[in-house]
């Protein structure tokens, strides 16, 4: 049996999977931080057929400052799922692994003035990469994102649904076999 500690790590994003990001807008008065966290973490239960499961935790204040007056607001968005894959060797140090996940998150949202917003959502991904594998236990590499929101409900109302496509990157290690 395999263990494997991962990081998707967006490649078209200003997103880190580790970290904080600061921004400040100009001309308006904003600004916003952020803290992100997310790992993953999947088994190969039998060669080459894995199951895993992800966390992440998101958390940002955000800042409004207008004629001398300062309104504050924030929100968080957790997520946690799990999902498959299979690892297709496609030469010595180069693999293919699709995996297919289901997420549910849930946020809140709180504004400067006024009570706590929530809402959750039930989303599917697929993720496609191209693993490089330069030393035994170690990869990493990249490929297609793409993921949906099959349902949503914010203030207890249904609401509007997204679909996400990209490129996605991947750094990772394994333990045993």
């Amino acid at each position: 049996m395999q263990l494997s500690l991962n990081a998707d790590l967006p490649l078209m994003s200003g997103t880190p999977f580790l970290g904080v990001l600061h921004t400040d807008r100009t001309n308006n008065g904003a600004s916003s931080t952020s803290w992100f966290f997310g790992p993953s973490l999947d088994i190969f239960v039998v060669p080459h057929l894995s199951v895993g499961l992800l966390f992440t935790y998101v958390k940002t204040d955000a800042t409004l400052t207008a004629a001398g007056i300062s309104v504050t607001g924030s929100s968080s968005r957790i997520q946690a799922g799990a999902r498959v894959g299979y690892d297709f060797a496609l030469g010595s140090q180069v693999s293919l692994w699709p995996r297919l996940g289901l997420i549910y998150e849930h946020e809140t949202d709180t504004p400067a003035l006024g009570r706590d917003t929530t809402g959750h959502s039930f989303s599917m991904n697929v993720f496609a990469p191209v693993l490089w594998h330069p030393v035994p236990h170690f990869f990493l590499g990249g490929g297609p994102l793409f993921a949906t929101q099959m349902t949503r409900e914010y203030a207890g109302q249904d609401a509007s649904k997204a679909t996400s496509y990209g490129l996605q990157g991947i750094i990772g290690g394994y333990f045993g076999g």
